[in-house]
């Protein structure tokens, strides 16, 4: 393949990767986390291709000098700005991650100090939570993940 078509597939790889970043980062920004999920196909596929055009043009860097001027520096620029949502997403993505795991830690907390001790059963067959006092200690809790 010719050194400018491979460059201009590894630019047109590399902007989609970045619209998909920018959409992810922004659906992280705004706790839309149900939009990651619809993102999440996507940038899995971009991003293995990305690494194999990546991987390409590391084990074959001479094929630049034989490109044009314009699309290098266009390649350097866009590969500077990917880093840069890169960056961001692995700080966004950590951070709502930490944020989730804090929010279930809470959940268990709560549940932990709510639940009564496990009491044996009497001669009669019940405890000393049966009846409505039973129903009224029990709470229930439900959890949708979402990362």
């Amino acid at each position: 393949m010719e050194p400018n078509k491979r460059i201009n597939d590894f630019v047109t790889i590399t902007s989609r990767l970045i619209d998909i970043l920018k959409k992810e980062n922004q659906a992280l920004k705004d706790h839309q986390y149900s939009d990651l999920k619809k993102l999440l196909e996507d940038k899995t596929t971009i991003s293995r291709v990305y690494e194999t055009k990546l991987q390409t043009l590391e084990d074959q860097p001479d094929f630049l000098t034989d490109s044009d001027h314009s699309l290098k520096v266009r390649l350097t620029n866009l590969a500077n700005e990917v880093n840069k949502y890169v960056e961001e997403n692995g700080i966004r993505l950590k951070i709502a991650i930490e944020a989730n795991r804090k929010v279930v830690d809470l959940i268990a907390e709560a549940v932990r100090e709510t639940s009564q001790k496990t009491e044996t059963y009497g001669s009669s067959g019940s405890n000393s939570l049966s009846g409505g006092r039973a129903e009224s200690q029990s709470i229930a809790i439900s959890l949708d993940q979402t990362l």
